[in-house]
């Protein structure tokens, strides 16, 4: 019942902010060229153009019901007149009376009904709201606008089982307005019914908006919400849902609440049905990067910590990551140590057993020549895996004789830490494994878990280095000639 910005500028509701402006300087334009000097209307018109870029639109969300016709009666048009002004100055109690006098002279019109539903409500006159309400839904029974009415008044008498099903009924009629769907989903909460707030979610998918401070702060809820419910319930998460919400957060994140923001993206990595594009991985990050450098006073958000958890949680959703990366950046996490010392295990052991298992993986993916895994790393995660990568760097950049080195120190380790824990590695690589060669008895293996120390390895005969001259006699090296085929080793 206020003055639409909208049509002031001669445009239609949810006009895009470049649109708005447009249309404000082609207004302009003409005021000025019509020689006009009406102070008041340009201010109306400058008004109206402020207020639709700062999202107030001068009407509320609501059905576009045909006001009564003042040409065909002047009364009732001047009554629905001094109702709209008497709520415009919050004067309830009379707005009341004079939609009910205006009812009277208009039995069932739709436009009335809806205003004294609103009206009732702000006076307090819950219980006449909802009849009223209902009366509305009579006259218009295929109308979505009418059982949300009714919906709200239900709800705000506080009779929530008989609300929800106008909700719903709104919905299967269409209804997609940003305030509904919060009211539905909000409802649908307090019901359980995950279904709905899954399909509120993915209905705001597919509405084009120009989103304010207030509004996204709606939107960001739904989606919350409905991801919150895919993620307890194990559905899937389609990838169309996944980058729809991506590019919201990339839209709005400036006007975005940051607790909210990590919240949202936490709860995307949360659910287990969900595969990652490369490219979405990527905008993924870049979202957590901007989300976490609060620029907010007096937030007290551990929002490094935040960072480091979110890259490491899509990390793993990173198809193309292997198991061996992973279980490096699960050794940077601050309470690994205090779960291993839980199971009753030596902490600081289990970590290097792993820490070493993972280094001769990647040494002998990078010497086959797979380095594809360390550019990803080294792009998208280099605050997990700083250390690993310059390790890896080093070891590229070293002479034969120091990669040789590095990696027969790796493997003595883990033979050591065999005798005791499960070592990947060796199952992985058979050939790589020093004992391959040497039986021992179960009786002697007993032994020297007793005593506290391994033995030294005796081989039948000398041991060829893996990048040794091949003893063949090719000029290769040995482990790109005959190492494995079992004839000198």
């Amino acid at each position: 019942m206020n003055q639409d910005n909208y049509a002031i500028l001669g445009l239609q509701r949810g006009a895009g902010k470049e649109e708005i402006r447009k249309a404000y300087v082609k207004m302009l334009r003409q005021y000025t060229a019509k020689g006009q000097n009406d102070t008041e209307e340009f201010i109306r018109i400058r008004k109206a153009y402020e207020d639709l870029l700062n999202g107030i639109t001068g009407v509320e969300d609501g059905p576009d019901y045909q006001l009564p016709d003042a040409k065909n009666d002047k009364g009732l048009a001047q009554i629905v007149e001094y109702a709209a002004e008497a709520m415009e100055k919050h004067d309830y109690a009379n707005a009341v009376n004079l939609l009910q006098a205006a009812l009277v002279m208009k039995p069932g019109d739709p436009y009335i009904l809806y205003h004294l539903t609103k009206a009732q409500e702000k006076n307090g006159q819950k219980g006449n709201a909802v009849k009223t309400a209902q009366n509305l839904v009579i006259v218009l029974p295929k109308d979505k606008w009418a059982h949300y009415t009714l919906g709200e008044a239900y709800f705000r008498r506080g009779w929530k089982n008989k609300g929800l099903p106008e909700y719903e009924k709104a919905f299967e009629l269409g209804l997609r307005e940003l305030s509904f769907l919060a009211n539905l989903t909000d409802c649908a909460h307090e019901a359980d019914r995950g279904d709905l707030i899954i399909a509120a979610g993915k209905a705001l998918l597919n509405q084009p908006t120009e989103y304010t401070k207030s509004t996204a702060g709606d939107a960001l809820f739904i989606y919350e919400s409905a991801v919150a419910e895919i993620a307890l319930t194990d559905k899937q998460l389609d990838e169309r849902f996944l980058s729809g919400i991506i590019s919201f957060l990339e839209k709005n994140i400036q006007i975005l609440d940051e607790k909210g923001v990590l919240v949202l993206i936490g709860g995307l990595l949360e659910v287990e049905n969900c595969h990652f594009r490369p490219e979405n991985v990527k905008r993924m990050r870049e979202l957590i990067i901007k989300a976490s450098t609060s620029q907010q006073p007096g937030n007290n958000m551990d929002f490094a910590q935040a960072r480091r958890v979110f890259l490491r949680d899509l990390m793993f959703k990173d198809d193309r990551i292997s198991t061996e990366w992973k279980q490096l950046a699960t050794l940077k996490d601050s309470g690994i140590e205090k779960e291993i010392i839980n199971e009753g295990l030596n902490a600081k052991e289990v970590m290097d057993v792993i820490r070493c298992d993972a280094n001769a993986h990647l040494i002998k993916q990078w010497e086959d020549g797979n380095t594809e895994e360390y550019k990803i790393v080294k792009e998208l995660y280099p605050e997990l895996l700083e250390k690993e990568c310059l390790f890896l760097e080093e070891y590229a950049s070293a002479t034969s004789f120091r990669k040789e080195t590095i990696y027969q120190r790796i493997i003595r380790k883990l033979v050591r830490y065999s005798e005791w824990y499960p070592v990947r590695f060796f199952k992985d690589y058979p050939e790589e494994d020093p004992r391959r060669n040497v039986k021992e008895t179960p009786e002697s293996a007993a032994s020297k878990r007793s005593e506290g120390n391994m033995e030294p390895i005796v081989h039948d005969k000398p041991v060829i280095g893996r990048n040794d001259p091949c003893p063949c006699g090719s000029g290769k090296k040995f482990k790109k000639c005959c190492m494995g085929k079992g004839i000198y080793d």
